[in-house]
């Protein structure tokens, strides 16, 4: 859906207004010329018509403001989302959402603007203390929701274990329990909860404004401040109205965006093939969307259908032949069905029109080693390095320096294949999954 917002225009939300004054004010300049015209009578009499039309007939004159209302609030937030600014964007898409409260792509959009500002306010959390109490909340609480209760127990206790006076981590595991059918263990965690000290509002507001549930009122008090506390309450309420957001989509009639978010939610979970058939639902109402095209690809990508992958991104190239991420999709599966020649030209292109995209940069690399043209790898591989996170482009990497006599830089990039090799195969702690213990 993200292209669905590419306007080149960005207008702040006072501007939009000012559009609409003027845009309403030529609107009853041009009905007064037309009942001029069609009725050769003089201003005076015309302004005596148009006044009783408006008066008469307010729910059409409101229907016609509200769709040019709408039309400006969506250039306005379509431009903002397309420039990377979600929390500038949501108050648009929440107006917009209240004109048009049965547009599904509106409530997707606004959801995903939500999810957006979590995301950035719980980076920057991570960016301060990635230990903090804060952020293992923030962490915990996102295990729980994808069915990690024994993760998220874990990292929970951690948190209480730094900040035993912070309120709420042990609801959080009171709710926890009770979602796994222990509620005497429950009961035990919200006495302790019962037992913290009231909030001070003068020293924490927007903890405040959370258990008022005010949470519009936390993103925008909380955007202004730098301190952790404001990013956590801000990461939790954009959260919330994110997940109201997508309960309000679901609420609505089947819809090619409501069938997008769920194909996201299943790809996410591992679900490719359910994902893949959402897809596929997605464009059976909206046909031809090339961005949902693209993304039933990379699933039957992800699913292991090699052949169903290449069947969408050829018909998708036949459509958009300059698109950068379509001829670097298709030349990786390609790669992946161990045809390395045919591939070379489509991410000879991808690289030449998004020779930002390293990911076409590391899969070109590929393939110029298996076609034994290492010299040519080597560069391409080095563009892709930083998005590396298994440790495989090293490895080829090393290869290639072998292959043509830079044996240091060989055992470099061999070190550093170790390296992510063993961070890879390293337990994490917060994956870890005991048996649920009581209090």
């Amino acid at each position: 859906m993200g292209s669905l917002w590419r306007t080149p225009t960005a207008l702040s939300l006072a501007t939009s207004a000012a559009v609409v004054a003027i845009e309403a004010a030529s609107l009853a300049y041009d009905l007064l010329r037309v009942i001029v015209v069609t009725d050769d009578c003089l201003v005076r009499e015309a302004v005596a018509r148009l006044r009783r039309f408006v008066i008469e007939d307010a729910r059409q004159v409101l229907g016609i403001f509200g769709v040019m209302a709408a039309v400006v609030l969506l250039a306005g937030a379509a431009s903002l989302l397309a420039t990377e600014r979600p929390a500038d964007a949501a108050p648009h898409l929440e107006r917009l959402s209240r004109l048009t409260p049965d547009d599904a792509s509106v409530w997707l959009e606004l959801g995903r603007a939500y999810e957006a500002i979590a995301t950035r306010a719980f980076e920057a959390l991570v960016g301060r203390d990635p230990e903090s109490a804060q952020a293992l909340a923030l962490v915990a609480e996102a295990r729980q929701d994808g069915g990690q209760p024994e993760a998220a127990l874990g990292l929970y206790r951690k948190a209480i274990e730094r900040a035993p006076a912070m309120r709420g981590l042990h609801a959080a595991v009171a709710r926890l329990y009770r979602e796994t059918g222990h509620p005497d263990w429950a009961a035990v965690e919200d006495e302790r909860e019962r037992r913290l000290a009231a909030p001070d509002c003068a020293r924490t507001p927007l903890e405040c404004r959370f258990a008022e549930a005010k949470h519009g009122e936390v993103l925008r008090s909380g955007a202004s401040s730098s301190a952790p506390a404001a990013a956590y309450w801000v990461a939790r309420s954009a959260n919330v109205l994110a997940g109201e957001a997508f309960a309000r989509l679901e609420a609505l009639p089947p819809s090619a965006p409501l069938s997008e978010w769920r194909a996201a939610q299943l790809r996410d979970e591992g679900r490719y093939a359910e994902s893949a058939a959402e897809w596929r639902r997605a464009l059976a109402l909206a046909p031809g969307d090339p961005s949902r095209r693209q993304e039933l690809a990379v699933t039957l990508r992800l699913a292991r259908d090699l052949d169903g992958a290449e069947s969408v991104l050829r018909e998708l190239l036949r459509d958009l032949p300059d698109s950068a991420s379509a001829n670097y999709l298709l030349g990786d599966v390609l790669l992946a069905r161990q045809q390395p020649e045919p591939s070379l030209p489509l991410l000879q292109k991808a690289v030449r029109l998004a020779p930002g995209l390293a990911q076409a940069h590391g899969a070109l690399g590929r393939a110029y080693a298996l076609v034994g043209r290492e010299a040519e790898a080597i560069p391409e591989l080095e563009k892709a390095l930083r998005v590396d996170e298994d440790g495989s482009l090293h490895f080829q990497l090393a290869r290639a320096y072998q292959a043509v006599g830079r044996s240091a830089d060989a055992e470099r990039a061999l070190g550093a294949w170790r390296s992510l090799r063993e961070g890879a195969a390293a337990p994490d702690a917060a994956d870890a999954k005991p048996t649920l213990t009581p209090p």
